[in-house]
């Protein structure tokens, strides 16, 4: 064991201790400074043109629901108020049942349209 220990401190005084250098503390290249503003600014501009292309799109009406809606029959459909339907749950169930099956007749599509497409999976 000690065979070992001879040739492994043999092996350690082959390096002498220097005295580490000083610390560069916020010293940086012109260069490496040149890169970091370039990319600050290829950064800063993707952000303005992200800002510029969503302030150009026109916000939707309704608070972003689509209330342009027709029926299978090709008219308007009746747009529901989920605050009226809401109220009308907590004030009259069963009138919320009728309301709702009165708006599923022009909403929702006719299986037995002639034209439907639903009308062949209706069949199956």
């Amino acid at each position: 064991m000690d065979e070992y220990d001879n040739a492994f401190e043999s092996y350690l005084r082959q390096f002498e201790p220097r005295r580490p250098g000083a610390l560069t503390h916020g010293q940086t290249t012109p260069f490496l400074r040149l890169r970091r503003l370039a990319a600050a600014v290829v950064v800063m501009m993707f952000i303005g043109a992200s800002i510029l292309l969503v302030r150009q799109k026109p916000l939707p009406t309704g608070g972003g629901v689509n209330t342009a809606r027709f029926s299978a029959q090709g008219q308007p459909a009746s747009v529901l108020p989920m605050i009226q339907l809401t109220q009308l749950a907590l004030e009259n169930p069963t009138g919320l049942d009728a309301s709702l099956s009165e708006a599923s007749r022009s909403m929702l599509p006719d299986f037995q349209a002639a034209r439907s497409t639903l009308r062949v999976l209706a069949k199956e």
